[in-house]
């Protein structure tokens, strides 16, 4: 499909048609030598992106791209739409360049929509830096998947609470959901939260508890069984330090979902890291991952 029919329905996801959106889109292919490219692009303010890296410890041929933001953060009234279109064959790890702030808000909030379309036999690790929430800060992110069967999709979410003047106050909302759709449109695994600053740290056992930065890590694949997956993330899980983590299957045998919970971002960075490591090693490609450049 043609970028300017990408950039339609990009505009379709904006609920109020007259929210002024910020769209970027890319689509990627495989050439004659078995090596991903972007085959088209199109990118509005604030996104930049690097042209693809092709690194060691990776499929053959697997694409990095470095998603980077020429605004200093995510203001008020933001809407954001990042469209990634991975065709067959396609092998594609999409980052952040740096962590994204999220600024205070005064009155309004802002939203950010990825849609990501996974071709047969592709793979997409879609891994963006942490979100830094900043006091009254109001994010709402919806992240859609359209997987075909023997697609793969690989997703990582995190934020922490930051008071840079500490003023006390924390920040207002932070809602966050991801959908996985079959290609014929059948909704198969559907995740959801939302939370403030006073929920986050008042400590509930159940919720947070004592560890205030959170992590989501969703692996989503019918190449390999789910319930070696989850065995497999489960010891990984065992041997890291200083987190509390837990690994769970996704509904219709799709792949499992894991969240984890950290006092600090250092460890729990280093345990997605760890669980990205060995999703990859030993289940998905069969060579030692190497840890992007930041």
């Amino acid at each position: 499909m043609k970028i300017d029919a990408r950039a339609t329905q990009l505009r379709e996801i904006a609920a109020d048609e007259s929210d002024t959106w910020h769209h970027a889109a890319l689509v990627f292919a495989v050439d004659t030598r078995g090596r991903t490219y972007i085959k088209s692009q199109f990118g509005g303010y604030p996104f930049h992106f690097c042209r693809p890296f092709h690194l060691a410890g990776g499929p053959d041929g697997m694409a990095t791209v470095y998603v980077q933001s020429c605004s200093g953060g995510v203001f008020e009234q933001d809407r954001l739409a990042l469209r990634i279109d991975a065709t067959a064959r396609s092998h594609v790890h999409m980052t952040t360049a740096a962590s994204t702030i999220v600024h205070g808000m005064h009155a309004g909030r802002a939203i950010q929509c990825v849609d990501i379309d996974v071709g047969e036999g592709a793979l997409v690790e879609y891994m963006p830096n942490m979100l830094i929430l900043f006091p009254q800060a109001r994010m709402e992110s919806n992240v859609t998947v359209r997987l075909a069967a023997s697609g793969t999709v690989v997703l990582c979410d995190t934020f922490i609470a930051h008071d840079p003047s500490a003023s006390g106050c924390g920040f207002d909302t932070l809602t966050c959901t991801t959908a996985i759709h079959s290609t014929a449109g059948k909704v198969l695994a559907l995740d959801r939260y939302s939370i403030n600053a006073d929920t986050l740290y008042e400590c509930i056992p159940g919720i947070t508890g004592m560890l205030p930065v959170v992590g989501n890590f969703i692996v989503a694949t019918k190449v390999v069984p789910a319930q070696d997956l989850l065995e497999e993330l489960r010891r990984a899980l065992l041997g890291i330090s200083a987190i509390y983590g837990g690994v769970s299957l996704l509904p219709n045998e799709l792949g499992i979902a894991v969240r984890v919970l950290a006092d600090d971002a250092i460890p729990l960075n280093n345990a997605l890291d760890t669980l990205w490591r060995r999703t990859r090693e030993c289940l998905l490609v069969g060579s030692a991952a190497i840890s992007r450049r930041k």
